[in-house]
């Protein structure tokens, strides 16, 4: 038959294959096929190329598993029509680790491998094949190191003496994978099985055991394995090592060594060539005779290259620790510090259990999904998916959560958007390639199907910062988790509530889906509590300045980190008048007063404050742009339109495009915004250069 696959056996019923699984399915089953290289039938070990890997066409990028039906497929929907029935054996890296903890056993990294019985899908693709294997099964006493020596190196060879089987919907153990050893270890416990599907052991099975030599010890401490008097291979190599390293005299063989040269001068009077005094002082003194004698060679002592020796730098260690001071200044200073991470987020529990559920229902079910999350700047937005992400691998660790990849980007660290494929790859794979190749490869790996795969949550921040004109990132991030082979989780975070209608294309806003997430402003009461949980008790804040502090951030914008800077400026501000009083004080309205004056007072909000009234109008509505398309750039007649807006609502007169040009012109000139070239008239994109709640602060009486 033509195809990739040849069949080089006759058709079998598939009555024969004694498996309930394959009698919907209508396929033709073969024993025995050919597909390029390989020649494999039924019961073999081949190994699988993983799509996921970084490189899949290697024996480390590789899964292994033998191979127990061969079949044709008739199925339409399905692309590849030569399929096959495995079973899977997994390597140390793909354990989990409460199948390790607490016991002996050690699996060897790249030569050993086990026999995996969880509940991965076994139906793969003949054309994923990489190349034939070899598994030898062995007791659990066996040593691996001295079994593979004995293998010859044509063909990849992996020993397996563990199998992997689950007894609860997470929970796995290991057990000796030859089946006498099973059973006798299994007896020995008095373990009762109750009638379980495949792959599924009782709880009461023991997970620990030592590799020892010696017969079967009923101990409550630990439990010996008799190992077999018929392993053949094994007993008669280690027979014919000892026997040969039995008298190690014998098998001591000397290096022969290197005889010195000796070189004889004869006295000759009447050459012209005279020898040093010296040298013929020590020759006769040395010598027997006085025709010849023995003269060694000076050996020249050569200096050592420093680049030959192991120089590493150092620095001298101190004679005394640094002493620090843990006084309830300097605590409350570092808790308020926006990186510090603190124990748990107040006023996001809402939030906190939308996202948390959504992602948690995604990786149970190994499905993929979109949710966008939208808010103004300082609302807890990131910290809040962060933090359940830290909740979910926490599970991952206990074996109550599968097994999931986390990806973040941000679209202000990207120069340009498609640069995001090779961010992605990168943590992915660890390897760096062009874009064009990296996205390629996302696209194999989120649209071909593989057993094994994964569920990987993609974290991106800035969303808005990654639309180009043709918003082709944007597309194939969206659209990758609608793949049923992608299990891809995408959470976008955005500043704009109505982004996706208004800025994003239909058939990418319609990729976005509908699940999406709002993060309000803080409330005093709740910027205040944020403040009160990071102090913990320090008690280095006066109650009425941490309520200040909320009524005034709250009052402009509620963002969070500019309340938590304020109050760590306060805390430094105190500390100051501590060393110079040598009092220990608190942080006072005096102090927060103090650093909102500070603030105010900065270069740019004074810059601000000097600017005509038609400026500010301009910065403000620069600002008020900003904030409605949740873009950083914007266009000049955009903000014009605003402009009009704020005039309208003050009640004064709207000026002349040409005068908010020439005042555009001056802001530029003195940096406060950054415009394009000025010969694009009203098209030209402009930048705020200045924070939004600086111009908020320097205009506030102009409002007024």
């Amino acid at each position: 038959m033509k195809g990739p696959v040849q069949w080089m056996s006759d058709k079998i019923d598939w009555q024969q294959t004694n498996d309930p699984e394959f009698t919907y399915k209508i396929a033709d089953f073969y024993t025995k096929f050919k597909f390029k290289n390989i020649i494999a039938e039924v019961g073999d070990y081949v190994l699988i190329s993983n799509a996921d890997a970084a490189d899949p066409d290697t024996i480390e990028g590789c899964d292994v598993a033998q191979i127990v039906k061969l079949y044709e497929s008739h199925d339409k929907v399905l692309k590849d029509k030569f399929r096959a029935h495995v079973q899977w054996f997994c390597k140390r890296h793909d354990l989990p680790k409460s199948s390790l903890a607490g016991t002996d056993i050690e699996i060897q990294d790249d030569v050993e491998v086990v026999e995996d019985h969880r509940p991965y899908d076994k139906d793969v693709s003949i054309e994923t094949f990489f190349k034939k294997c070899d598994i030898v099964k062995m007791p659990t006493t066996a040593v691996v190191s001295e079994v593979v020596k004995s293998f010859p190196v044509k063909e990849p060879v992996f020993i397996c003496r563990y199998q992997i089987e689950l007894i609860s919907k997470r929970k796995c153990i290991l057990q000796p994978v030859l089946d006498d050893e099973r059973k006798e270890f299994s007896s020995s416990q008095n373990v009762t099985r109750t009638p379980q599907k495949r792959g599924i052991s009782s709880p009461n099975t023991i997970t620990s055991h030592k590799k020892t030599s010696t017969s079967l010890v009923n101990d409550s401490d630990s439990w010996k394995v008799r190992t077999n008097e018929d392993i053949s291979k094994l007993t008669l190599m280690r027979d014919i090592t000892n026997e040969y390293s039995s008298d190690p005299k014998n098998n001591v063989i000397d290096t022969p060594k290197r005889k010195k040269r000796n070189v004889v001068y004869t006295e000759n009077f009447d050459s012209p060539n005279k020898k040093s005094p010296k040298r013929r002082m020590n020759a006769n003194r040395g010598s027997d005779s006085e025709d010849d004698f023995v003269v060694k060679t000076p050996k020249k002592k050569g200096r050592k290259s420093l680049f030959k020796t192991d120089l590493t730098p150092s620095i001298c260690s101190r004679k005394t620790p640094v002493v620090i001071k843990g006084g309830s200044l300097q605590i409350a200073r570092e808790s308020l510090h926006v990186s510090a991470v603190p124990l748990s987020l107040p006023c996001r529990e809402e939030e906190f259990n939308n996202i948390y559920t959504f992602i948690n229902r995604k990786i149970s079910e190994n499905s993929g999904g979109c949710m966008y999350i939208s808010g103004v700047p300082g609302t807890g937005k990131t910290a809040t998916v962060m933090e359940v992400i830290r909740c979910l691998r926490k599970q991952v660790t206990r074996d109550d959560l599968p097994k999931f990849d986390f990806v973040e980007i941000n679209g202000m660290r990207i120069t340009e958007p498609r640069q995001s494929y090779v961010h992605i790859y990168k943590q992915l794979t660890g390897k760096t390639m062009a874009w064009e190749q990296a996205c390629k490869a996302l696209e194999t790996r989120f649209t071909k199907p593989a057993p094994k795969r994964c569920t990987t949550v993609l974290l991106v921040d800035e969303l808005d910062v990654l639309c180009n004109r043709r918003q082709d990132v944007l597309y194939n991030l969206l659209d990758w988790p609608s793949k049923s082979a992608a299990h891809l989780v995408v959470i976008a975070i955005a500043n704009t509530m109505d982004l996706p209608e208004r800025l994003l294309m239909g058939r990418v806003a319609s990729r976005l889906g509908l699940t999406r997430l709002t993060f309000q402003p803080y409330t005093h009461t709740q910027l205040q509590s944020i403040v009160i949980a990071r102090l913990s008790d320090t008690g280095a804040f006066n109650p009425d300045a941490v309520q200040l502090v909320s009524r005034k951030v709250a009052a402009v914008s509620g963002d969070a980190r500019r309340a938590l800077d304020i109050c760590r400026r306060a805390v430094e501000l105190a500390e100051l008048s501590e060393k110079q009083s040598g009092i220990t004080e608190q942080v006072s309205l005096f102090h927060v007063n103090q650093a909102l004056t500070e603030m105010i007072a900065n270069p740019k909000v004074q810059a601000i404050k000097c600017c005509s009234k038609m400026e500010q109008l301009f910065l403000q509505a620069i600002a008020a742009e900003v904030q409605r398309t949740g873009l950083e750039e914007c266009v000049f007649n955009m903000i014009y339109k605003q402009l009009e807006t704020l005039c309208a609502f003050i009640g004064s007169k709207t000026p002349s495009i040409s005068q908010i040009l020439s005042a555009c012109s001056r802001l530029s000139s003195s940096r406060l915004i950054i415009s394009d070239n000025p010969h694009n008239d009203i098209y030209q994109k402009i930048l705020l250069n200045v924070s939004s709640d600086d111009v908020h602060y320097a205009i506030q009486k102009f409002l007024r």
